[in-house]
């Protein structure tokens, strides 16, 4: 029983959405639905659905991940973007179902893996952990519409750190990060060149 809570705990994503934000929310504990009284139903759809993920974009999780996005989507997705770590060096990830998983959790799924320079996985590691670091409680989370919401995650230090944000303007950090991982994704899926990468990262001065 502990496992399963745990293996939940690890997968968990809260997808509230947000007003405009020039920082990101801390994910709330997997343990506040609990604290809050929710309903049964509601806790094991929230455990359903991160099933699914996991089980259709099993890149998203693992050991040698690094760093990630998920973006949800209204009614489609949602797309993950990802760097794993290995003894070989740094590696792009990204899945994106052709349908939204939580009506058709089978569909077929792009995916893509690629190797990057190391100096550029470090430079992506230095922005995802600049902007996560910044996190904060100072603001409380609105209702948005329905814009995407985002959720970024990394391993530092042999502890994750995650933090969600709705629908990041452009000039936010969450924003430019955000830019940093569609191209990362382009990248990986061979519609972009890696100094395209590098020049994003520069030009976002995270």
């Amino acid at each position: 029983m502990r496992y399963a809570w745990s293996l939940w705990a690890a997968l968990l994503i809260l997808s509230v959405p947000a007003v405009a934000s020039a920082a990101l929310y801390p994910e709330a504990s997997v343990w506040g639905s609990l604290q809050a009284g929710a309903a049964l139903d509601q806790r094991k759809a929230e455990a359903d659905f991160m099933a699914r993920l996991a089980a259709a974009m099993p890149e998203a999780f693992g050991p040698q991940l690094r760093l990630r996005l998920i973006i949800e989507q209204n009614g489609r997705g949602p797309e993950m973007v990802g760097l794993k770590q290995t003894a070989s060096g740094y590696r792009l990830v990204a899945a994106e179902p052709a349908a939204w998983l939580k009506t058709k959790p089978k569909g077929p799924v792009s995916r893509c893996e690629s190797p990057i320079a190391p100096k550029s996985g470090e430079a992506l590691v230095a922005a995802w952990q600049r902007v996560l670091l910044a996190t904060s409680y100072a603001d409380k989370p609105g209702f948005g519409g329905s814009g995407d919401i985002d959720h970024f995650a990394m391993t530092l230090e042999g502890r994750w750190l995650a933090g969600w944000v709705y629908a990041p303007e452009a000039a936010t950090p969450p924003g430019r990060l955000q830019e940093i991982a569609l191209t990362m994704k382009a990248v990986c899926m061979g519609a972009a060149k890696q100094s395209d990468l590098d020049a994003a990262v520069n030009a976002a001065q995270l």
